[in-house]
């Protein structure tokens, strides 16, 4: 194999290339926090400039004080590849996204799978993911480190120490006049400045994944049903809906101007549209709502390890049922039936990249013939999950035109990114309402149904796009999601819901942490872990 030219394999120090490198990462790897820094009001041009020079001095100190302290050979290249590849694929996260690089978006990365990861990896993303991470990281592999002994280098890290030290003290006596009133404007800005955000969310999700495992919390051991099932009555059937990415503002319910509600809109539903969510991600939301810890107590570590909603349903009698068309349950129904479209995928509605939500009124509609007792049946949709919108319904549905038809929304027309996410919500009602159908017209049931988003998203709202954002500062599009009721006749009797009654709250403010407690109201369950005020049908039920 013949050589590399030497302009490929220059000779630098190890300083030289620390330098580079962080040079690099403060330019080019930090676009988003640019932007914040670069559209700050200041009075008067040059104390404009000095704050843009000071903020640039301070990303490029954290740059440094993260490569310092593994500067040695053998460990020095190997560091600042990493460093440069997490920068890079965090960059675009925040910039191709608008999602920022916590806990939680690292949590969703190792929970994603393989498509839902293809959604994300369009050429655009790949191409700047081996622009600003792999083709630096090619020039840190092959330069030529001019190493001194151990001595020398150690004196030789007090010149990049200096850069560190100099601009942070610069920033602490300024910090009064203008870092910290930006970083009180801008709290998203932690989690902006790369790499330090991206090391710290990963840190953050080490920890939180390797907790000491705390024992089982088993609560409401007295659950049981308030109106059991006498001999002769027909089977409960209680459809349990997990929704995804569907914000509230895109419901005609809502007051939206498209009618994105048809089929809905013709059955005798009720709609909450002022439901604040857990979380802003499906990892955080989904165990969250099934959890009695509510969201300002909520651990994940520990809803993992104690029982949930489904828990208390099983306790009580029901027989409780999971059937996945997302990533899965986040642990939720580990302790029940659980099963997904892996394991009866069907070409009518499932391709290469998933399965239309179809497939999740198709399996209720076989599922519903063979049921015997009482049943829970919790159905996940994929629904509005993005980026890939127009890939969430059958081209059928495709009403609202022109469709974004890309996974790089930037590439696409605010109007299309629109038309695209309204045909998921659409089509989410066009399931729903079939659902309904298919429980009201069987019967040998007696049968609710209860919708709920795990939470809402952005599309490209104030540069924002999906959802992920740190709940601190997610903008509502995120955070506001929709809840539907709906029970037959048959079924409100025997647990002695006045559906009248439950449509007069229908304008309240609620949240996640109603679900828990209202879920089991709905099932007909009483438990010494549930509290009233949380359960939105206790007022509604004799």
């Amino acid at each position: 194999m013949p050589a590399l030219p030497a302009f490929l394999r220059p000779r630098l120090s190890a300083n030289a290339l620390i330098f580079i490198t962080a040079l690099w990462l403060t330019v080019l790897c930090n676009q988003r926090l640019w932007g914040l820094i670069w559209v700050v009001p200041m009075e008067g041009v040059l104390a404009l400039w000095l704050f843009r020079a000071l903020m640039a001095a301070l990303i490029f100190a954290f740059a440094l004080g993260l490569m310092l302290p593994l500067s040695f050979r053998g460990v020095l290249k190997p560091w600042l590849i990493a460093l440069l590849l997490m920068s890079a694929s965090a960059n675009v996260l925040t910039v191709d996204f608008g999602a920022v690089a916590d806990r939680h978006a690292i949590a969703s990365v190792f929970e994603t799978d393989q498509r839902e990861a293809g959604e994300m990896m369009s050429a655009w993303v790949l191409t700047r993911i081996f622009l600003l991470g792999v083709l630096p990281a090619l020039f840190v592999a092959l330069a030529r480190l001019e190493w001194q002994p151990f001595r020398q280098e150690l004196r030789a890290r007090w010149k990049p120490l200096l850069l560190v030290i100099a601009p942070i003290t610069l920033a602490i006596t300024l910090a009064g006049q203008q870092v910290i009133p930006f970083v009180r404007n801008h709290p998203e800005a932690r989690y902006l400045t790369l790499p330090f955000s991206v090391l710290s969310a990963i840190r953050g999700h080490l920890r939180h994944t390797f907790k000491t495992t705390p024992p089982h919390q088993v609560i409401g051991e007295d659950a049981h049903m308030l109106h059991p099932a006498n001999t002769g009555n027909k089977p409960r059937v209680l459809v349990v809906v997990v929704g995804e990415s569907a914000r509230s503002e895109s419901f005609a319910f809502d007051g939206y101007a498209r009618d994105t509600n048809p089929a809905l809109a013709k059955l005798p539903v009720v709609f909450f549209g002022r439901v604040q969510s857990c979380g802003t991600n499906t990892a955080t939301s989904l165990p969250c709502m099934f959890s009695d810890l509510g969201r300002k107590d909520y651990d994940q570590h520990i809803a993992n390890h104690r029982d949930n909603a489904l828990d208390l349903l099983q306790r009580a009698g029901w027989q409780v049922e999971w059937f996945d068309n997302n990533t899965g349950s986040k642990k939720v129904a580990s302790r029940v039936a659980e099963s997904g479209w892996q394991s009866r995928p069907d070409p009518r509605w499932c391709g290469a990249n998933g399965c239309h939500d179809g497939l999740l009124q198709h399996y209720l509609a076989e599922r519903i013939g063979r049921i015997e007792r009482d049943t829970v049946i919790v159905l996940h949709m994929l629904g509005s999950h993005g980026p890939a919108y127009h890939e969430r319904y059958p081209q059928d549905f495709a009403r609202f035109l022109p469709e974004c038809r890309s996974t790089q929304l930037q590439s696409c027309s605010r109007e299309a990114i629109l038309n695209s996410y309204d045909n998921t919500i659409a089509y989410t009602d066009h399931v729903l309402a079939a659902m309904i159908q298919t429980l009201d017209g069987s019967p040998g049931i007696d049968a609710a149904l209860l919708y709920i988003s795990d939470h809402g998203e952005s599309t490209g709202e104030k540069g924002l796009y999906l959802h992920g954002a740190p709940y601190a500062f997610a903008p509502e599009q995120q955070t506001r999601v929709p809840m539907i009721a709906w029970a037959s006749p048959r079924y409100a009797a025997r647990i002695g819901l006045d559906m009248q009654c439950l449509k007069a709250k229908r304008n309240g403010q609620y949240a996640h942490d109603h679900f828990f407690d209202t879920l089991l109201g709905l099932a007909d369950v009483s438990s010494n872990a549930q509290h009233a005020a949380l359960d939105i049908s206790h007022d509604c039920r004799k």
